[in-house]
């Protein structure tokens, strides 16, 4: 329990007394306090007791061998050496004594030689002090006793207010008395003293939280250490950094650097070195250098700044604070503490290594004060206590100026403070504003820096996830920029002609527009793997870079074309302004990228206008959008009327840097007819264009297709820059650097356990990157430890692992739509391993982009925006989570030939839209059979895109109009014949003719639409058996057959339509793996009867359970034949073994065609296992869902869900246990106590 007790002093003095004192007493949490009006008498000799005792003690600091500054005209006439070990100053003894006082003072106290009579004598002086201050107390320790029961083990707070009291040496005395030597607090221990030298009621001002830096902020003063030992004072304030900490140091400062106060909010100020306070107690200085004292005074509003911006407590480690500590009450600094008297360095130190120690591990700011004083006394050596000043746990003390509780700790931000922004980049590339915390590679930089200033073509070639995009960002780019040189970096994408014109395009816009007011070249493009679009930084007058390029996820475009015909114009970021649309001309892209596409030689001479325009201004008659025109619509002419022209005879210095990142989507993505004509013009700048360097990234994967064309394979030969794997140094630059630069340390052991692991894996980097991010998020008082390593399930499974945390928690739907979204942005590979794509938002479907926002969110993709078809767009964010996470590679196998099929089709969209839709290039025969076939699958159909879905219904349509075509020839020939009946035969027989005819027609049409299914289905099975997917192309086999079963029209199906769908079926069975299993059970009631096949290779039951089941000879289930509404007791072959017939209770006999259903039950069979483990394929296949295979399932879920719970996942272990229950009903279990049981056992192994 926390009591508090104030004393408010009125005005008065010790020679007349206090007339007017209340004292408030209450308890904390409680609503309740008691007022007692009391006066004090008349009590001079306190006074002179104090300063007794004060003699005293300065006297025994010679003769116990401590070493205290003595003033020199002191030392003189006493023939004393000049030492100095207090924190006074070294002009004043830090005492209210005037110099010949003080002299006289020293004289007695050297004829007094004997130490333990000094000892004795101080003994006896604050004995009288704590005698004559009770005496004086006693009125107020009676009514208090009368009023307030202590408890001993309550903390006590004695509040001492002297805000009223005119006369200064009366308060500076109040301040001084030994309070806590009050006999009435004499049994409790937690008594705690306060000097409230003012009060403010307003609540503390609010400190900005940004949800970023909650670091506990400490601004240390280190004045003239001279004699002192201020160094282990900066030692004990530097173990806070392991706390939480922010520190801020100044060592023997100037004035001027105490702007830091002003500039930089703190929460904690602290002092260490010499101090004094005047006379009359009100005044008190900083020795902050070995020249210069500073009064609290002459900084007032830098600290009046400081306190607004949060600074709750200072601390002042040195002589005499009460000085101080009065003048900043003026300024409500909530909490000082202080030294009343001038205090050896070795007590100085011992109070704020303890102090420190109590506080910051999260003890109040009274309870710390007070172990420290307690310890300071107690924990000392015999011979120390035998020299101990009495009176000396009296000096310490805290002053308060305000009614807000003291924070602790913990409120301002240690022990659980939140980490800053994580250095480290997750999967993302680093970029170049990330350069300050890109470490490890600097050798490689320094090479590729070289190269760059000297070589035309600058390849960086190395395996995906080998950092090739940061090395060139973070790395590269910045150091280029210090020279001045121009970049410009662009991705191929789909269509890399337009996403070259539209960087270079808005890179020349932007050297003309600010050329006059910013002599630096800008830098423009995405950088790694940001696709954002260019945000064109402008800072006004000065000599800063531009910055055009990507930042952060904005998605809207910058605008090429004018404002009206983009609603979303792009931001100018200025410094000092607000920012204003940008408004250009895109008189500059169109032309360019003709250029760009239709000539060669186009892009040199660009690069040779870009760099002549650079280097000499235009007239400032020249309107910037006409000066874009000339550098870029005018490449072709290559006359005098070109900007080279203008300029032609003068030599250039200037440097152009061209970066294509990411090339191998020149591979993957870009239709090949462009390939050749996109590489040709590269290569031929690579050439011929003066002070040009094109720099690339190329997965190594992709080197095969690279040096495939002879003039880039010469070229390549020259020098590749392999960003190689690093080794163990630069791993650990890497690992640690960054945390340093933001005061954070990885705990013992745990960089090397991650360099471990890690071992020598080509591509592992974003692995690394991944992992300490997610231990940046997990964090231990500003630690990065094993524990968070472990929880996160090691480098080699925190990626899968953090990618099923976000998925694991949605709901199936969702979950499917996650697949569609996440399938779409990876191409299949071929002989390479898969990449990812870029999608547009018409691609992964508009209705599910707030799942896509939802996963750029999660870190898993990334959204940008593409120049040329003005869309949003969405990638992911590295192609390592293709690597590492399960449940993608799961939705990449299943969908695989979807893909494969799918961005084939893609090619012949774009072609059939390139040649405007004629219809000449519309499907037609298998291909559209296959699509058709992929169309009419509802999963499927929902991933295809808009333009997809309309190339294939207008083949659909067309294919239908010319059949159309062939039943209106097929109705007019009906309609002639009708007319030559009626005729011959009448009325009536011409009606019933023509109703015939009329239901022939109706069925006519029905068959077609039926063997055209089956006709797509036949396609498809025998492309996937083409492609050896086996697997697939036994269920769309089993499909067709399925629907030829159930068709009331079977006969008039075409029998080469009927034939086909059996071969295919045929093919798929015999050429797919057999999994053969014996069994003899199956049946749930009495079994009646038995038969076999004439052939002998069939048998068939007859069960109670209603069903009939057939078995192969060696005990095999081929199938179980319902229908039947009682027990079946009779059943029977046909003598060719087509048909069996079976009679029941029911009052039925069923005819089964065995031979068909035969065939679909072998395919089934073979399909056992897969569907087994493909349960949502088995969704589709009906008439494979016998009870053994569904019971398969359940058995197979139930795996699952006893692994997940043994590992203690549970949530997804219950939802594998109520999977098992809805594929096999009969299961008699609660999924939660199953997997809570599990659980539970598991845990109880793991304690053995």
């Amino acid at each position: 329990m926390q009591v508090l007790v104030s004393l408010k002093f009125g005005d008065g003095d010790f020679t007349n007394g206090f007339p007017e004192i209340s004292i408030f007493t209450s308890k904390v949490g409680s609503q309740h306090s008691q007022e007692i009006e009391i006066q004090l008498p008349p009590a001079p000799e306190i006074r002179k007791s104090y300063q007794n005792w004060q003699k005293k003690y300065i006297n025994l600091f010679k003769n116990l061998g401590i070493r205290i500054l003595i003033p020199r005209s002191v030392a003189t006439s006493l023939d004393l050496e000049h030492e100095n070990i207090t924190r006074g100053f070294n002009k004043n003894i830090a005492t209210n004594w005037s110099p010949e006082k003080q002299k006289q003072e020293f004289e007695k106290s050297k004829q007094e030689c004997d130490s333990e009579a000094l000892l004795q004598k101080a003994e006896r002086y604050a004995s009288e002090l704590r005698t004559e201050v009770n005496q004086w107390l006693e009125k107020v320790k009676s009514k208090l006793e009368a009023r307030l029961e202590l408890d001993p083990n309550s903390q006590i707070l004695l509040e001492i207010h002297t805000q009223n009291i005119t006369l200064q040496q009366t308060k500076d005395i109040l301040h001084r008395l030994p309070w806590r030597e009050w006999d009435y607090f004499q049994e409790c221990s937690g008594l705690e003293v306060i000097l409230c030298l003012s009060e403010s009621n307003s609540p503390a001002p609010k400190v900005k939280d940004d949800g970023i830096f909650r670091r506990v902020r400490i601004t240390s003063i280190f004045g003239d250490s001279k004699d002192i030992n201020v160094k282990r004072d900066k030692e004990l304030i530097a173990k806070l950094e392991k706390r939480g900490a922010e520190l801020i140091n100044l060592e023997q400062p100037q004035r001027q650097d105490f702007s830091k106060l002003w500039d930089e909010p703190c929460n904690i100020l602290f002092y260490s070195g010499h101090s004094e306070t005047f006379e009359d107690g009100t005044v008190g200085s900083l020795q902050i250098n070995s020249t210069d004292n500073l009064s609290l005074q002459e900084i007032r509003n830098t600290l009046g700044e400081a306190v607004k911006k949060g600074l709750k407590l200072a601390i002042f480690n040195s002589c005499d604070g009460l000085g101080l500590a009065k003048q900043l009450a003026d300024l409500h600094l909530p909490y000082i503490i202080v030294w009343r008297e001038p205090v050896p360095d070795k007590t100085a130190i011992g109070f704020i290594e303890y102090f420190l120690s109590s506080y910051a591990q999260g003890e109040s700011l009274f309870t710390s004060v007070r172990n420290a004083r307690l310890k300071l006394v107690e924990l000392t050596s015999q011979e120390e206590r035998e020299k101990q000043i009495p009176g000396l746990n009296w000096l310490p003390i805290i002053c308060k100026n305000t009614s807000v509780p003291p924070p602790t700790w913990k409120d301002l931000g240690g022990l659980t403070g939140k980490l800053p922004h994580s250095p480290y980049k997750g999967l993302s590339a680093f970029q170049e504003e990330d350069a300050e915390y890109f470490f490890g590679r600097e050798k490689f930089i320094a090479d590729l820096f070289e190269a760059a200033k000297s070589k035309p073509l600058v390849p960086v070639v190395g395996a995906s996830g080998s950092g090739k995009s940061s090395v060139v960002f973070a790395g590269l780019v910045p150091r280029l920029r210090e020279d001045g040189i121009q970049i410009v970096s662009f991705r191929p994408g789909n269509n890399p002609f337009d996403a070259l014109a539209v960087a270079l395009s808005s890179h020349i816009q932007s050297v003309i527009g600010t050329q006059e007011s910013n002599p630096n070249p800008p830098v423009i493009g995405t950088r790694g793997n940001n696709l954002n679009p260019p945000v064109i930084g402008i800072r006004g007058n000065n000599s800063n870079t531009t910055v055009i390029g990507t930042k952060g996820n904005n998605l809207n475009p910058p605008v090429i074309a004018n404002q009206q015909s983009n609603p979303n114009p792009s931001v100018i970021a200025t410094q000092g302004s607000n920012p204003q649309p940008l408004e250009t001309s895109n008189e500059c892209a169109i032309p360019t990228q003709i250029n760009l596409l239709h000539d060669k030689q186009a892009l040199c001479r660009l690069i040779e206008n870009i760099v002549a325009s650079s280097e000499i201004p235009p007239k400032s008659s020249t309107n910037a959008s006409q000066s874009c025109r000339d550098v870029a619509c005018n490449v072709s002419t290559g006359d005098d009327n070109s900007v080279a022209g203008m300029y032609k005879g003068q030599t250039s210095s200037q440097r152009f840097i061209l970066i294509a990142d990411q090339f191998e989507e020149l591979y993957t993505l870009t239709p090949e007819s462009q390939q050749q004509p996109f590489l040709n013009l590269l290569l031929h700048a690579v050439k011929s264009a003066p002070n040009f360097s094109l720099v690339l990234t190329l997965r190594a994967d992709f080197y095969g297709h690279a040096i495939s064309n002879r003039d880039f394979s010469d070229l390549l030969q020259q020098g590749i820059y392999n960003s190689s794997p690093m080794n163990q140094s630069e791993l650990r630059a890497a690992i640690e650097q960054p945390a340093a630069k933001m005061k954070v340390e990885l705990e013992p052991g745990l960089t090397d356990k991650l360099i471990d692991e890690l071992g020598n894996q080509a591509g592992s980097l974003p692995l690394l990157e991944f992992t300490l991010f997610q231990l940046w998020e997990k964090h231990d008082k500003w630690y990065l430890n094993h524990q968070a390593y472990k929880e996160i399930g090691g480098l080699k499974q925190a990626l899968a692992k953090y990618a099923d945390s976000i998925l694991s928690p949605l709901s199936a739907r969702n979950k499917e739509k996650a697949e569609r979204i996440f399938i779409q942005l990876v191409s299949p590979g071929e002989g390479t391993e898969d990449t990812k794509r870029k999608a547009t938002r018409a691609e992964v479907g508009k209705e599910n982009w707030d799942w896509v926002e939802f996963f750029a969110n999660q870190r898993l993709l990334v959204t940008g925006w593409d120049e040329t078809t003005q869309e949003k767009t969405v990638e992911i964010i590295h192609e390592a989570l293709i690597r590492e996470w399960g449940m993608l590679r799961e939705w990449i196998k299943s969908n695989r030939q979807f893909r494969v099929w799918q961005e084939r089709l893609q090619f012949t969209v774009v072609k059939w839209e390139d040649k405007g839709r004629d219809s000449e290039y519309l499907l037609s025969g298998g291909n559209l059979g296959e699509a058709e076939g992929w169309f009419n699958d509802e999963k499927y159909r929902e991933y295809l895109s808009d333009s997809q879905s309309k190339f294939i219904r207008e083949s659909l349509q067309e294919r239908d109009r010319k059949e159309q075509e062939k039943v209106s020839q097929q109705q007019e020939k009906t309609r002639l014949q009708k007319r030559a009946i009626k005729w011959l035969s009448g009325g009536l027989l011409a009606a019933s003719l023509a109703t015939g005819f009329a239901g022939w027609n109706w069925v006519e049409a029905k068959t077609s639409a039926i063997a055209s299914e089956i006709n797509s289905l036949s396609t498809r099975s025998e492309y996937l058996f083409g492609l050896k997917n086996y697997e697939d192309a036994l269920i769309e086999a089993i499909k067709g057959n399925e629907l030829l079963a159930k068709s009331w029209w079977r006969t008039r199906i075409p029998t080469d339509t009927q034939q086909q769908i059996k071969i295919a079926l045929h093919n798929a069975i015999h050429d797919s793996v057999e999994l053969e299993q014996h069994t003899l059970t199956g049946h749930q009631d009495w079994v009646y009867q038995v038969g076999f096949s004439p052939d002998g290779k069939t048998i068939a039951s007859a069960s109670g359970d209603k069903t009939v089941k057939l078995w192969s000879t060696n005990g095999k289930l081929l199938h179980t034949l319902t229908g039947h509404q009682n027990s079946v007791y009779h059943v029977g072959f046909s003598p060719d073994g087509k048909t069996i017939a079976s009679a029941s209770w029911d009052k039925t006999v069923k005819l089964w065609n065995w031979d068909f259903d035969n065939l679909l039950t072998r395919g089934c069979n073979r399909l056992e296992g897969y569907l087994v483990s493909y349960p949502d394929k088995l969704e589709e296949l009906k008439v494979c869902q016998t009870p053994q295979v569904l019971a398969a399932v359940a058995s197979n879920f139930i795996r699952q869900g006893e692994d997940l719970a043994k590992n203690g996942d549970f949530e997804d272990a219950v939802e594998k246990f109520r999977q098992a229950k809805k594929w096999n009903p009969k299961l008699d279990f609660n999924p939660e106590s199953k997997a809570k049981a599990i659980s539970l056992k598991e845990e109880g192994r793991s304690k053995k």
